[in-house]
């Protein structure tokens, strides 16, 4: 397999350093459902719980390293999430999603964890649900990337049918699922995507990729239409379509979503909008950071009353901050420092911010280390930065009173 000798490398490369207690493959290819040069190797890799901030610096900088090497040999290689064992427990028991699916894992070292989550509560379900629609779809769609569209297809239809109580598996094998669809359905295009999943999509021209790849994005959308009376009975009472103009910082891009309450908006909606029920939208505001979702209210003026004092909560709670610091090291370090600045901010003076510019702003007016922590970059954010990011905040954590 295209996989297995990466693998195996990973577990010689990174299995072999100190304080590394487990490495664990997560995702697509866990379950089964890999495609040769499409799928990513996610791993959950778990560490020693470190005392000493810059001691954890320095794994993690082993670790930086490592997986740089690999992602240059193998482009392909997926996120890395690095927990503690305190960490992982708190943050899976409390995302009933994340914790079900770890029976899934495929062990590379160490034990596999058990949470002894035995059904995935509505809420998770809407929030993963969201992730598909709102993250995955629209940035699919427009790209024509079939394997994420049939993805977001599959999953969208089994979590339709679990919410609806209906006595099935919230995360079966896709492949299991496609087969059962053609089984039941006989669609020819579900028939055709069978053979070019089977394919790696490889050889399909563009006039059928386009084809395929709107057929896709309108089945998935129509099917959270056709369930909404189901699964979103009250939040479907007195809701009128409207814009919703959404401003992601890291990104500086303007994204619009566009929220449907009936088939003949859907008719209409224009590519670059996403449809999705305002019950979605709102699961969707778990992926955003606070300072985020303050920007959408301020986009959007009387639109939309929401706050996000119960969406940060609810991420203290999980117990993920420390892991979200360590991941974007690996992707995105700019973010890492973003992270801190908002986090301390909130947990200290109760402010969030709506955009990078009122957070530079509201940080320097309150503390004074700005200009040190922005001016580190690469190893020295790692090794100079990470230590002293990571201590405040846990000593914030444990003696904070908004969570």
């Amino acid at each position: 397999m295209l996989y297995s000798p990466i693998i195996k490398l990973i577990g010689e490369f990174v299995g072999n350093l100190k304080n590394v207690k487990g490495i664990y493959v997560r995702g697509s290819l866990s379950r089964g459902d890999g495609i040769p040069g499409r799928s990513d190797i996610d791993l959950t890799i778990l560490i020693e719980e470190i005392e000493n901030g810059k001691e954890e610096a320095e794994l993690l900088y082993q670790l930086y390293w490592r997986y740089k090497f690999l992602k240059r040999i193998f482009p392909l290689m997926g996120e890395w999430e690095i927990f503690d064992e305190k960490e992982l427990y708190s943050f899976h028991l409390k995302k009933t999603d994340r914790s079900y699916l770890v029976r899934y894992w495929g062990k590379i070292k160490g034990k596999i964890p058990s949470f002894g989550i035995t059904k995935v509560e509505r809420e998770d379900i809407l929030t993963r649900m969201s992730w598909w629609i709102c993250e995955i779809l629209p940035h699919a769609y427009r790209k024509g990337n079939l394997h994420a569209l049939l993805n977001a297809f599959l999953e969208i239809y089994v979590l339709c049918e679990y919410l609806e109580g209906k006595p099935v598996e919230p995360f079966p094998s896709r492949n299991e699922i496609l087969v059962r669809l053609i089984q039941e359905k006989r669609e020819k295009e579900l028939i055709e995507l069978f053979f070019l999943r089977k394919r790696s999509y490889l050889f399909i021209d563009r006039g059928n990729k386009e084809k395929l790849a709107r057929w896709l994005y309108r089945k998935t959308l129509q099917r959270i239409l056709e369930k909404r009376e189901k699964i979103f009975p009250l939040e479907f009472s007195n809701l009128k379509s409207r814009v919703i103009n959404s401003f992601k910082p890291f990104q500086y891009l303007l994204q619009k979503y566009y929220l449907v309450s009936c088939e003949e908006d859907f008719l209409y909606v224009e590519r670059n909008f996403i449809p999705i029920p305002e019950a979605l939208f709102l699961s969707y505001l778990q992926f955003l950071s606070p300072w985020e979702i303050e920007s959408v209210k301020k986009y959007n003026p009387g639109i939309i009353k929401i706050s996000s004092t119960p969406y940060i909560k609810r991420y203290l709670r999980t117990g993920g901050i420390i892991k979200d610091l360590r991941y974007h090291i690996f992707r995105f370090p700019s973010a890492t420092l973003f992270l801190y600045l908002q986090l301390r901010l909130y947990l200290e003076k109760g402010f969030v911010a709506s955009d990078l510019k009122e957070l530079v702003r509201e940080y320097n007016r309150h503390f004074s280390d700005y200009e040190f922590l922005s001016s580190l970059k690469g190893k020295n954010l790692l090794l100079k930065g990470y230590p002293l990011m990571r201590d405040t905040l846990k000593e914030l954590l444990k003696s904070s009173q908004n969570i």
